[in-house]
């Protein structure tokens, strides 16, 4: 009976630990067999071939109907890129959301709450041998008038 006891922890031991592990992805993949894209029902019911640029034509809209152009780039007259770092989860959920090039005159800080607010779920994830997993996605967000 004593020896009972040390057989099950170490069975359960795995299962424990798997369970800690499920919310951060053990591994985030840079590039993959299918990249992730923005979801749009519209683009779902489109051929295959046509599904990425329709996805990011939609995501281009929801960016550029939503950016708040910051009054300090206008008084300034600057126009630039910032670029948007984040993960798109095996469940399409984005996370780890960072500004990785930031332009100033409030750019990255607004192209970071566009992710924030408006791109941070319902992603189609990419696929690697068929499987979903977590991929590392850079956004560019331009800044003109």
């Amino acid at each position: 009976m004593k020896n009972i006891l040390p057989l099950f922890l170490l069975f359960c031991m795995p299962l424990f630990s798997t369970a800690q592990s499920s919310s951060k992805p053990s591994e985030i993949f840079l590039v993959v067999q299918e990249m992730p894209r923005y979801f749009s029902a519209v683009c779902e019911e489109k051929p295959k071939h046509q599904r990425k640029e329709c996805a990011n034509e939609a995501m281009r809209e929801r960016i550029y109907n939503n950016m708040v152009y910051p009054q300090e780039a206008i008084d300034a007259g600057v126009t630039d890129v910032a670029v948007v770092q984040f993960v798109v989860l095996p469940d399409g959920q984005v996370t780890d959301i960072n500004v990785v090039r930031d332009p100033g005159y409030g750019m990255g800080e607004e192209a970071g709450r566009l992710v924030r607010e408006y791109l941070n779920a319902g992603w189609v994830p990419g696929k690697q041998r068929g499987r979903p997993v977590a991929v590392k996605f850079n956004l560019p967000v331009k800044f003109e008038r």
